[in-house]
Formats: C-alpha cells, sequence, structure tokens
C-alpha cells in the first residue's frame, strides 16, 4: 500500500501511540481507518503491531479487520500507516450513559456481552499464538454501524492491537487504569476483568474501579462492582460478576466464558 493510494477526509481520534484518520481510496472509493503512528517496535522490518496481527492473530467477526500499511518513509522507517475496515457507528464510548443507568435493553447488553467475549477468545485461543489484547475499553470497542433503538444490533468489534503481546510476555502494565484488573497485570484473566469492568460501565455509566479512595491501585475495596440495574435479569448480572471476581483464577477464561454467555443468554429475561 502506498501513502498516495489515499485521500485523508478527518480525524477519528487520537491516542497514546497516534492519531486515527479517515481515509479514502482514490480507486476503489472505499474507506478505511488510517492509524498514522511511530514505530517504537519493529520486528522482522514490520511494525510490531503488524507483525502481530500477520503472525499470532486470527480472522474473527469480532476483531477489526487489518487491511495493510506502508512505512511513510521507507528509509527512515520511523513512521508508518497501518490501515484497518472502517467502523462507521463509531466507539462504545459514545454510548456509555452519563445519566438514566440502565437506558440500553438487556437484549442489547447481552449482544455486546457475547461478541466481545467471542473476540477474546480467538485472541486468547484461536489464533497461531496466544495473544493478550492489554487494553479492552470502550474505546477500543467499534460498531460496524450506528447503534439505533429498536432496529437490528450492529456488529461489534474489539480493536487496536498495539498494546497486544504474546500471553508468555505479559509482565508490562500497559492496561488503562480504569480497567486494570485487581492483580494489576496484564493477562488472559485481566482481559476478562477488563470486559466485565466495559460491560458493568455500559449498564451504570460508570466503571467498578473508585478513584476516590487513597491507593486505589492496591486498594482492593477501589474495584468493587456495584450490582446491575434492577431491569436486568439475574443471568446477566451473574455473568458480569463472574468476570469481575478479585482472584483471578475464579475468573472464567474466554472460551469458557462464550460458553457460559449463549447457554445464559435464552433463559434470561430479555
Amino acid at each position: 500500500m502506498r501513502v498516495s493510494d489515499f485521500r485523508r477526509v478527518r480525524r477519528l481520534g487520537r491516542g497514546a501511540e497516534g492519531t486515527v484518520w479517515l481515509e479514502r481510496n482514490r480507486d476503489t472509493r472505499e474507506y478505511l481507518a488510517c492509524k498514522n503512528m511511530k514505530a517504537r517496535v519493529v520486528v522482522e522490518e514490520q511494525p510490531k503491531e503488524v507483525w502481530m496481527i500477520k503472525n499470532c492473530m486470527p480472522d474473527h467477526r469480532s476483531l477489526v479487520e487489518f487491511v495493510g500499511w506502508c512505512w511513510l518513509r521507507p528509509r527512515s522507517r520511523q513512521r508508518c500507516n497501518i490501515y484497518f475496515e472502517y467502523c462507521a457507528g463509531g466507539d462504545l464510548r459514545q454510548l456509555i450513559p452519563r445519566r438514566n443507568p440502565g437506558r440500553y435493553p438487556e437484549s442489547f447488553i447481552w449482544h455486546v456481552f457475547i461478541q466481545l467475549a467471542e473476540a477474546l477468545d480467538a485472541m486468547h485461543n484461536r489464533g497461531t499464538q496466544h495473544v493478550v489484547h492489554r487494553d479492552v475499553k470502550p474505546e477500543n470497542i467499534f460498531l460496524k454501524s450506528r447503534y439505533r433503538p429498536n432496529h437490528t444490533y450492529p456488529t461489534i468489534k474489539l480493536g487496536d492491537y498495539g498494546c497486544a503481546s504474546n500471553i508468555a510476555n505479559t509482565n508490562a502494565i500497559n492496561c488503562t487504569w480504569k480497567y486494570m484488573p485487581p492483580e494489576i497485570q496484564c493477562s488472559a484473566a485481566g482481559d476478562i476483568w477488563a470486559l466485565g469492568a466495559v460491560i458493568h460501565e455500559l449498564c451504570h455509566g460508570f466503571g467498578p474501579v473508585s478513584t476516590r479512595r487513597r491507593n486505589w491501585q492496591r486498594d482492593p475495596a477501589a474495584r468493587r462492582p456495584k450490582d446491575l440495574p434492577s431491569r436486568y435479569s439475574d443471568a446477566l448480572h451473574h455473568q458480569v460478576m463472574s468476570c469481575l471476581r478479585t482472584n483471578r483464577l475464579e475468573r472464567p477464561n474466554s472460551e469458557t466464558l462464550v460458553r457460559r454467555l449463549h447457554g445464559e443468554r435464552p433463559t434470561a429475561h430479555q
């Protein structure tokens, strides 16, 4: 791919690793999300994120699709563009309710929960190597199309693999603090805790981590989830809380969680 193949349309967002732009292919007219970033780590002459996607991760409907990449200046190999499918519905952060807890129907909560669990299961278990996302949060969860009440729900996709790493190399703490598990360690179990925190926030408008307590990083009381709003079923409440258990060994792994969610959803109150 070449930078000249695309026309920049507008900025979609900015993060710690770079800026994401909406760009349009001059020939195919296809819209793509372009992540413009500094390649801090290069593996086999590719940015680490690209190498991880191409060599370790599977293709899956609940993972944002990688399209291609290029160096901005091939000789210097410092900055690059990484192209992904464009999700026109924006990110999940835009749907977090600031007021009116429980505003979303339970069927939508299950829809998001299951697709994100399937995305983690794909990363953890379905690729050529086990991969931990390490930064599950609403800003990295995308909607393929806009959410509209009383319409078919959009496909939910987990993206931004800049912090992703092999499970065997998870000592570094890359997690966003609001979604950091009690053990303060990035791992597959930490991804599950972060998923529970995201669903907790989608239901309540706030997550389970309290910054009002001193030393919240090491204070177990800072990570006490609140019961879901009463409109949601006991089955949904139980599955969310199972992800938010303090002891990482008591949380379900992603494969078990997917199986449980598919089993519980039909019996839950919709």
